[in-house]
């Protein structure tokens, strides 16, 4: 209780200093659940209008290692992309207050309710309201509107002076990644010296072949979670400073797939959503074919390593339960892509070697939509 009192008091100085926030009296601060990183957010209801506001303490939170001169830091890189997204018309909270002193943000609040919750099941009068006005498929609906929110990242022109224009990962940046499937997954489910060798050598010609791809502007961590649907059904993003140029299957593989999002749509929902996907971002379905495969082989295997990772050093099981799906879909992708790389078959035998989860993702194949 005494550590609350603390921070209200906190937050009432830090209120009473701004002045746009001056007139407003703090009553409660909650804190909300996080995620991996080591911002914590909150909730302060105010005596006033607006009645709450979201308070962030950005702490020591550190983002991708972008190798580019020059970069701001993360807690920079939030203040200016929070203004420098907005005339792009992408659906970002309000910034009310960054305190850089103090390491603090205050936003808009756009509430709880993650189009990642909606997925999972969650029903309140919001879900209701959207199945009277989109009968066919509500919760396609939305992600139809998150794709159509990436096509408006995707125009931002590469040239612009937006901060995530100015960076992007190079190989050794994405190859660092990639090697947590190995000093994560391969090496403790038992792989031996050759097997080793063997995906060493394809995540070396996979991080190439990403980076030979067209960049173009991403959010960068653009699932499910971090994105907010409100009380009227419009979306806005959260967590969004580290926004940079990427593969243009980047989002889209974040959005379909990540912590399970796949098998939760399902196979039909997910091909429909892929398939809008395909046609809305202004590559050939060729194109965007390899783009999603590769970007998406990439994620699973760096995301497959970091989940295990995060259960260790966190002393969770939270993350361990996306594993075995991201597994699952690693095999599948490998299926589709193989042909795609020279060697890359030995990669699919090393897979269905070390991973049962892979096998079955292999023998239940989700072909991609023509």
């Amino acid at each position: 209780m005494g550590a609350m009192n603390a921070m209200k008091e906190s937050v009432q100085n830090l209120f009473s200093a701004s002045p746009q926030l001056r007139g407003l009296v703090v009553r409660e601060v909650q804190a909300l659940a996080g995620d991996a990183s080591q911002r914590r957010y909150f909730r302060v209801t105010v005596q006033g209008l607006p009645s709450s506001l979201i308070l962030l303490e950005y702490g020591n939170a550190k983002g991708p290692a972008f190798k580019q001169p020059e970069i701001p830091s993360q807690e920079e890189s939030m203040r200016l992309l929070a203004n420098e997204l907005l005339p792009f018309q992408i659906p970002l909270p309000k910034l009310f207050l960054h305190d850089s002193k103090s390491h603090r943000f205050v936003f808009e609040d756009c509430g709880d309710r993650s189009l990642a919750m909606l997925a999972s099941g969650h029903r309140d009068a919001l879900v209701e309201q959207l199945e009277n006005d989109h009968r066919s498929d509500w919760l396609e609906h939305l992600f139809a509107e998150a794709i159509g929110i990436v096509s408006k990242l995707q125009k931002i022109p590469s040239t612009s002076s937006v901060v995530a224009c100015r960076r992007w990962l190079e190989f050794e940046n994405l190859r660092n990644e990639a090697q947590e499937f190995i000093d994560f997954v391969a090496i403790p489910g038992g792989a031996n010296k050759a097997a080793l060798e063997v995906l060493r050598g394809q995540l070396d010609a996979l991080c190439e072949t990403i980076r030979s791809f067209p960049k173009l502007v991403s959010h960068f961590d653009f699932h499910g979670h971090n994105i907010l649907v409100r009380d009227d059904g419009k979306l806005t993003l959260i967590d969004f400073q580290d926004a940079c140029l990427a593969s243009p299957a980047r989002d889209i593989v974040s959005l379909l797939n990540d912590r399970g999002m796949d098998e939760t749509l399902g196979y039909s929902r997910h091909s429909r959503l892929l398939k809008r996907a395909f046609e809305g971002l202004g590559a050939t379905s060729q194109e965007f074919t390899k783009y999603y495969n590769f970007t998406l082989l990439h994620w699973d295997l760096r995301v497959s390593g970091r989940f295990r990772k995060l259960g260790i050093e966190k002393k969770t099981d939270r993350y361990v339960q996306w594993i075995p799906g991201t597994l699952r879909r690693l095999g599948r992708t490998v299926l589709r892509a193989h042909p795609e790389i020279h060697g890359m078959e030995d990669l699919l035998q090393v897979l269905e070697k070390l991973c049962p989860e892979a096998r079955e993702g292999i023998s239940d194949p989700w072909p991609l939509p023509k």
